[in-house]
């Protein structure tokens, strides 16, 4: 009895899924027409242009006390101001 209703259940998904597959299809194809039919853009449609994201830059230094880490760029931590200058090693943590 539970064999069959997995079976059922199968089955139902798989017609789920045929469905959503074929209506999803339809969708795209209804809403493509449309952004050429108004010439819309990006912008149009999701406001601001989006900003490529910048990747984070690589930890040169690291605080041995925490584990922060600071690439090198933008304000200097407070952890960093305060080492000792034969502690920095560039590109190692200290």
């Amino acid at each position: 009895m539970i064999q069959d209703l997995l079976k059922q259940k199968e089955a139902l998904e798989a017609q789920i899924a045929a469905l959503k597959k074929e209506h999803r299809e339809d969708a795209i194809a209804k809403c493509l027409d449309i952004i050429n039919d108004h010439d819309l853009t990006a912008e149009h449609l999701f406001g601001k242009k989006m900003k490529a994201v910048k990747p984070a830059g690589i930890a040169k230094y690291t605080d041995p006390t925490t584990g922060k880490t600071w690439t090198g760029r933008g304000r200097q931590p407070n952890w960093f101001k305060a080492a000792k200058p034969e502690q920095m090693n560039g590109n190692a943590s200290y």
